[in-house]
């Protein structure tokens, strides 16, 4: 496509340019130099696109003299000082407070002071006076005492376990308590129902599965150690002894088992 005549917008010099350019643009130049010196001439005060109101007098924070700068920046309290001196004299300036917790003397910078750090000289002052008088119910963060959850003890939180499955499963009958599983445990004498093997930590293991339709009563839970519940899985009872994959206990082993 060629070119079309045009006349510069600043100088007045007759010049070529593609259609494209002088659609594109209010104004056509010959040069860069022409383009800023016609945005100097007439891009002033309130003509300027990026006209903000103009400027405004403001009293420096540090000398007390008036400036003018920016309308925006004096109202919004962007610009607070006359020059970069005076904002870094103010900013050495440091202000002497007593600390709440060892009673010395300890100076802190504006910025310090903005952010609330006036009280303690440090943050192991800060920790002691936390200690001795923030505790117990004057603690901003007290919700009635320390409690246990069920997972620090092993025993609450297999009953916690087993319960809430009880409940996932809808069982008719979810009575079983821990006073009832200790009973249970001493009719069996602390050993496994199935191997018969002494238990330092006993399984629940329930003789029709919570997942068959079984409850979690006293009468269908019995102690087994980890293996014997892990091959018995979800099988009934009479299932698990008719596959013969369970050891058997021979002897004296069931002397002294009472019987639910």
């Amino acid at each position: 496509m060629s070119k079309s005549n045009c006349v510069c917008s600043n100088c007045g010099v007759s010049i070529h340019r593609q259609p494209s350019e002088i659609r594109n643009s209010q104004n056509v130049y010959c040069s860069y130099k022409c383009h800023y010196e016609h945005i100097k001439d007439h891009w002033r005060g309130q003509s300027n696109p990026r006209w903000k109101g103009g400027l405004a007098t403001g009293i420096c924070g540090q000398c007390g003299i008036r400036f003018g700068a920016r309308r925006d920046s004096v109202e919004l309290g962007k610009r607070k000082y006359c020059s970069r001196h005076c904002h870094d004299e103010i900013r050495k300036k440091r202000t002497i407070f007593i600390c709440k917790q060892c009673g010395k003397n300890f100076e802190r910078a504006p910025a310090e002071i903005r952010q609330g750090k006036t009280k303690f000289c440090g943050i192991v002052c800060m920790g002691k006076w936390n200690s001795i008088h923030l505790n117990g119910e004057h603690s901003p963060h007290w919700k009635g005492g320390a409690t246990r959850r069920p997972s620090a003890n092993p025993n609450r939180q297999s009953e916690y376990y087993h319960q809430r499955r009880a409940r996932e499963a809808a069982c008719e009958i979810n009575d079983f308590t821990k006073e009832q599983w200790l009973e249970t445990l001493q009719i069996f004498n602390h050993r496994c129902a199935y191997c018969l093997k002494p238990l330092k930590c006993a399984d629940r293991e329930h003789l029709i599965p919570i997942t068959r339709g079984g409850n979690n009563t006293q009468s269908n839970v019995v102690p087994a150690c980890r293996s014997c519940n892990v091959k018995k899985n979800d099988r009934t009872l009479l299932e698990f002894v008719a596959s013969e994959s369970y050891p058997r206990g021979t002897g004296g082993e069931w002397e002294g088992l009472g019987t639910l």
